[in-house]
């Protein structure tokens, strides 16, 4: 390097010059800042529940938000506060981590769990990265002349902060060391007795309507449970009776169905006999007329003997032919007995499809009766648990208010706010301090 510097002095020296010249350059351009921007790698999710207790808030809000936080991308810690009506999670990232990337990631996480929410005071939640930005860019002290702290507290609520808060870019403004009216108020022992006599008063008559209304919604609790009872046995009376004369029904039934089947294989038998006389008989016949065919042929070449046996066969015939005509009509009354027995039997399981389709109804009814019992049971059984605890509840607090009404120097906020504004003056935002006399 020294060698190059000695051949090519030029060459360094503008080197030199250009590297000052950019210095300056970069000096004057600079700006300062105390605090420049940059990302820490925190969230902080901001959720309001309005009239919630920190444990609702905590089990509704804080638990489901970190435990879907936990599986963000990047993720290094999760850290919760729960307190009344808001929840605030905290979220640390790696240092690496691109916030907008995660940012993006939190609310699409946080749009699943929106969902599940179904209390309409559950506010969005406000999700914000943390950088020395959000800290206060102004301190201020304000004085002013010719007036007392009173009325320059006055003045910055009315007019200084209103100001301030209107000017683009600021986000919120806000004051300490400003005054906060209270008022003491001393008490007149003698006036309070007074009070206390008459609550007393009214506490006894108020406690003795209480318990008289008590008193009738046990009565009448006990019997909605009597009658309850009553119309159980009743129902459930009903129904076993129903259900016994559905049983007998069937019965019955299937007495009448075996009866009908066993008259049934009777004709069939009967049917199957007369059948095979009724074939015999045309055999018979054929045979007959055959015989008859082969003598009359022979004309008058017949002898006496043939004769006599010409007239035997056509006496058999027609014999046999009225012996066949009767059993064809014994076959078409068997004929008219199956059939009736068929429509009887039809009949009878049209009657035994009814008893069926009665009984499932039956059965069901008894379910339902069943349930419908059970459910009346245990809200009859929870409405006595609620009335006995009001009556132990009405019974402490009995005892708690005739002990409090019997105390001398009894006032509360509500009272003296009632005094302060039957007197034409205003609560002031503070506190009110009271001694006795």
């Amino acid at each position: 390097m020294s060698n190059y510097s000695v051949r090519k002095p030029f060459t360094v020296f503008v080197a030199v010059v250009l590297v000052i010249i950019l210095g300056i350059i970069s000096f004057t351009s600079m700006t300062t800042d105390l605090l420049p921007k940059m990302d820490l790698p925190y969230a902080i999710i901001m959720t309001t529940y309005v009239g919630a207790s920190p444990e609702k808030v905590e089990t509704t809000i804080s638990k489901p938000i970190e435990q879907s936080m936990a599986t963000v991308s990047n993720i290094k810690n999760v850290s919760s506060i729960s307190s009344e009506n808001s929840s605030v999670v905290i979220l640390e990232f790696s240092n690496d981590v691109n916030m907008d990337s995660a940012l993006i990631e939190i609310n699409s996480k946080l749009d699943l769990i929106k969902s599940a929410w179904t209390d309409d005071t559950i506010g969005a939640p406000m999700v914000s990265k943390i950088n020395p930005n959000m800290m206060p860019i102004m301190l201020s002290a304000v004085d002013i002349e010719n007036l007392d702290n009173a009325e320059m507290t006055e003045f910055v609520n009315k007019n200084i902060i209103p100001e301030l808060e209107r000017i683009d870019g600021v986000a919120s403004v806000s004051a300490s060391g400003l005054l906060q009216d209270k008022i003491k108020v001393t008490l007149n022992q003698e006036k309070i007795d007074e009070v206390n006599s008459k609550m007393l008063k009214s506490v006894n008559s108020k406690l003795s309507e209480t318990e008289s209304e008590l008193n009738l919604a046990k009565q009448k609790l006990n019997e909605g449970k009597q009658n309850l009872q009553k119309q159980s046995d009743e129902q459930t009376l009903q129904l076993v009776n129903a259900l016994e004369k559905v049983k007998m029904g069937s019965k019955k039934l299937e007495t009448a169905q075996s009866e009908i089947s066993i008259k049934e294989q009777g004709l069939q038998g009967t049917k199957t006999t007369l059948t095979n006389t009724i074939t015999e008989m045309t055999k018979q016949l054929t045979n007959l007329n055959n015989q008859k065919e082969e003598l009359v042929k022979l004309g008058t070449e017949l002898t006496d003997e043939q004769k006599i046996r010409l007239q035997t066969i056509e006496t058999n015939i027609t014999k046999t032919e009225q012996l066949k005509s009767e059993t064809i009509n014994k076959m078409t009354e068997v004929d008219l007995g199956l059939n009736q027995i068929e429509i009887s039997k039809n009949e009878l399981n049209k009657q035994k499809l009814d008893l069926e389709e009665q009984e499932k109804t039956l059965q069901l009814a008894q379910v339902k009766l069943t349930t419908e019992l059970s459910k009346a049971s245990s809200t009859i059984i929870a409405n006595e648990q609620e009335l006995n605890k009001g009556i132990q509840e009405f019974e402490k607090s009995r005892d708690e208010a005739l002990e409090k009404a019997s105390i001398s120097g009894i006032i509360t906020q509500d009272m003296i706010s009632n005094i302060l504004t039957a007197n034409n003056f205003s609560m002031p935002a503070g506190y009110v301090e009271t001694r006795k006399r």
